[in-house]
């Protein structure tokens, strides 16, 4: 089974780092799914993150407004993305 380690969204408005990762959220890999034409089969959460790992930047689906939004933080991100 194909899988992506540390999936990452490209075309992030007002960044102009390429490693922009999604946070661990099913709202939130369903619609990188849906985008990127790929069929879930499961998904992997990094390890819980904490100020002394350092944030990343990462972005997430609100789903209650149908949009992307961009944070930088300690939230866990995907880890690896099994997909078929």
């Amino acid at each position: 089974m194909p899988s992506i380690e540390f999936p990452n969204k490209k075309n992030v408005p007002h960044f102009t780092i390429k490693d922009v990762y999604l946070r661990s959220d099913d709202d939130t890999v369903v619609q990188y799914c849906t985008e990127n034409g790929l069929t879930l089969v499961d998904y992997t959460s990094e390890d819980q993150r904490f100020s002394n790992d350092g944030t990343l930047v990462y972005v997430y689906y609100d789903l209650a407004n149908t949009e992307w939004k961009v944070l930088s933080g300690f939230d866990r991100v995907v880890a690896i993305l099994d997909y078929t």
